[in-house]
């Protein structure tokens, strides 16, 4: 698959493209159910983020996201949960940092399916990936 192959040869100083890269390759790989390889290019998208952008920056958020999403669907609640809650912690800012009504909106939609995929952690513990799927725990 050439997105998985082209998210390692962007230039290091290319942090944006890199960080989209990782995601992109990673929410195909999610969406093929091959949800170890998803995470790994979600935990580079993360380190990417948290290295090169803002803590109230959204696409921080997104990513702490992706991250938690990984590790639910692979069995590590006690991550899942700390990156959900740190998707959350920046979203929020990054909402009342945001100026225009329709990014706000934007944003909140993103803190509900953040709060959507997280309030059914704990039901979830235990759960085959198969079965988190057909709850759709990832963005379609």
């Amino acid at each position: 698959m050439q997105e998985t192959t082209s998210a390692g040869k962007l230039p290091p100083k290319r942090k944006n493209e890199r960080r989209l890269a990782n995601q992109f390759a990673g929410s195909a790989l999610f969406n093929e159910k091959k949800f170890p390889d998803a995470l790994q290019y979600y935990e580079r998208e993360g380190a990417i983020a948290e290295e090169s952008l803002k803590p109230y920056e959204a696409e921080l958020g997104y990513a702490y996201h992706d991250v938690a999403r990984g590790y639910h669907v692979t069995g590590d609640p006690a991550k899942a949960q700390r990156y959900y809650e740190k998707s959350e912690e920046t979203l929020r800012p990054a909402r009342e940092h945001v100026g225009g009504d329709f990014l706000k909106n934007e944003y909140s939609k993103a803190i509900q399916s953040v709060l959507r995929d997280y309030i059914v952690l704990p039901r979830d513990r235990g759960r085959t990936p198969e079965c988190l799927c057909r709850r759709r725990i990832y963005r379609s």
